[in-house]
């Protein structure tokens, strides 16, 4: 069975390898043209300046704009993958992700919640953290497949883990070690 978890992941890869190039190259783009254009906004030396002002609210806010950033475009790239997965017909990489961006606050706001019930179990103690880690693993996918959103998203991943608990932990797992 474990072989064929990655037999099957493979073979997908493999049919969406063009699809997924294209829709992961669009990020890479955007960061390197954001890289290139760096040097004429500012230098090393202008950013160690403004943190060395020692401005705590600067500081933090830097922090929170590059999180964002961060999480903005990780979070749309990972539904965009999902989409171009997912989806039976061949989609342009500007519909997918013009598909990603109605999902993005949802998204986000289901990554929280699921944060939270995650840490809400390991506060009780550890076993009940990852039980319900494993419970809400799949929240993402019936988010993004359009199934369901907030916390009725949480509730089907739920549904959808009971009975096949243990396999589907096994393969978090494995997925975690590679």
């Amino acid at each position: 069975e474990f072989t064929l978890l990655f037999d099957t992941a493979w073979a997908t890869y493999k049919a969406h390898f063009l699809r997924l190039l294209k829709v992961n190259s669009l990020p890479v783009i955007a960061v390197t043209a954001l890289l290139a254009i760096f040097p004429f906004i500012g230098d090393f030396q202008t950013i160690v300046e403004y943190l060395q002002a020692g401005d705590i609210v600067r500081i933090l806010a830097l922090i929170f704009g590059i999180s964002t950033l961060v999480v903005g475009i990780s979070s749309l790239n990972y539904i965009a993958q999902i989409r171009v997965v997912s989806s039976e017909e061949e989609v342009s990489t500007i519909s997918t992700y013009e598909y990603a961006s109605k999902f993005l606050f949802s998204y986000i706001w289901v990554l929280i919640l699921t944060g939270l019930c995650i840490l809400a179990g390991f506060i009780l103690l550890i076993v009940p953290g990852i039980v319900v880690a494993v419970w809400l693993s799949l929240t993402s996918f019936v988010l993004i497949t359009g199934k369901a959103k907030g916390l009725e998203a949480l509730r089907m991943s739920k549904k959808y883990v009971r009975g096949i608990w243990l396999q589907v932990f096994v393969r978090l797992l494995a997925a975690a070690f590679l």
